[in-house]
């Protein structure tokens, strides 16, 4: 569920935090009101979070073949919304970024690299 708001909300850099922040409680709200499984929304977030990061890395690997050249543009952007969802992470959810502090670190400095990479490539 929370790589179709995902799929939504972090394709761009359109929407404010608090703009994807309703919608991922309206998104909530609403499958619970309809589901008889009932999704807690701090859970929901969470994994939200961590699927930003997942979809960029798979966005930004696809959108780099020379097949996609109009959306190579575009995979700054994403890797940006899975930076800036690592520091959500560090901030909501202290105690387990601290526990996978290392591994976020190293995410977080590939990500970097990546984004460098790719905007690079974008300014030829």
């Amino acid at each position: 569920m929370q790589f179709d708001l995902v799929n939504l909300l972090e394709y761009s850099d359109y929407l404010s935090d608090e703009q994807k922040d309703i919608a991922i409680k309206q998104y909530v709200r609403a499958y619970n009101k309809y589901s008889s499984n009932c999704v807690v929304l701090n859970q929901f977030r969470f994994i939200y979070f961590n699927a930003v990061i997942n979809r960029a890395i798979s966005l930004c690997t696809a959108w780099s073949s020379q097949d996609r050249k109009s959306m190579h543009s575009e995979r700054e952007k994403v890797i940006d919304n899975a930076i800036h969802a690592i520091g959500r992470l560090k901030i909501e959810f202290k105690d387990y970024y601290f526990v996978h502090a290392d591994n976020y670190f190293s995410l977080l400095g590939s990500l970097t690299e990546i984004k460098e990479l790719v905007s690079v490539e974008s300014d030829h």
